[in-house]
């Protein structure tokens, strides 16, 4: 599930890639795991079991507030 960043302006795209002003979805990660998933989205990696739904969860509501920005 491509996010098409390609569309959005710079302004946007940055926005939508940090979700700046929502500290909610700013989570801290190993390296480890940030290598791992690397730039794919939910259909192809997801964090642990126990934090699965919670990351679902943020990644559905920056979607959702970054919709429609281009």
């Amino acid at each position: 599930m491509d996010s098409d960043a390609s569309t959005l302006s710079a302004k946007h795209r940055e926005a939508h890639a940090y979700d700046l002003g929502n500290p909610r979805t700013l989570v801290a990660a190993t390296v480890r795991s940030n290598q791992q998933k690397s730039d794919q989205d939910v259909a192809e990696w997801l964090p642990a079991e126990a934090a699965v739904c919670g990351y679902i969860a943020e990644w559905t509501a920056v979607k959702l507030r970054h919709h429609g920005r281009r």
